[in-house]
């Protein structure tokens, strides 16, 4: 996983939740970052029409309720094309030799497995499954 959609998940939590539209800056405060990345972050979202235009000034809001926002769309805005998982079989096997050849199918498999169950949670999942999992947790935490 990539800390893009950690951001873009928050980003959109803070947004649903404030009472008035979010900024970037605002934002950034929140994740301890640099706002400009917060920005680059929340345009993939602006781009996919999650959310409206943020700026410096100009807060953003959801678009679509948070019920209707699953997290593949979130992850697939924000690193369009890129494994969830993010691996791959990296290392230079000798495919010469008999176990090398066998081996790498047997990893790939592996990891195409994996990447599928991510893959299912997430487009199961919406953002208002986690926004209902915040407000639980809060509502311990105040016990």
């Amino acid at each position: 996983m990539d800390t893009k959609f950690a951001v873009a998940i928050h980003s959109m939590i803070f947004i649903s939740e404030s009472e008035e539209a979010m900024t970037s800056e605002t934002l950034a405060e929140t994740l301890n970052t640099n706002p400009s990345y917060v920005r680059r972050i929340l345009a993939s979202l602006v781009k996919e029409g999650m959310i409206s235009s943020a700026s410096k000034t100009k807060g953003c809001t959801l678009l679509k309720a948070p019920e209707e926002i699953y997290l593949n769309e979130i992850y697939d805005a924000v690193k369009p094309g890129v494994s969830k998982l993010n691996m791959d079989l990296s290392q230079n096997l000798d495919t010469e030799i008999y176990l090398g050849k066998c081996e790498q199918p047997v990893i790939e498999g592996l990891f195409n497995e994996m990447e599928n169950a991510v893959e299912k949670i997430l487009a199961e999942k919406t953002l208002h499954d986690l926004i209902s999992n915040v407000r639980q947790n809060m509502k311990e935490s105040d016990q």
